[in-house]
């Protein structure tokens, strides 16, 4: 109802400002089936992953790796 469309709409906004401000945004759809919600909220398709529990282990690994390349500046 209006209280979802509101949620979403603060979702999405949140998610524009911290992409505005240059954060990657890493995104797991965990058990979820419609993710047309949360999905534009990553960085990228390649910042977007769905599991259903049992491979978290192995995203949050590669996740991992991708911070592992980023470099900190000032």
């Amino acid at each position: 109802g209006d209280q979802d469309a509101q949620h979403i709409a603060r979702f999405d906004a949140t998610c524009a400002l911290a992409k505005q401000m240059g954060i990657t945004i890493w995104v797991i759809a965990l058990d979820v089936v419609d993710t047309d919600d949360i999905e534009p909220c990553a960085t990228s398709e390649a910042h977007f992953y769905t599991s259903d529990g049992s491979d978290l282990e192995a995203i949050f690994e590669e996740i991992g790796q991708g911070i592992g390349n980023l470099r900190l500046t000032r």
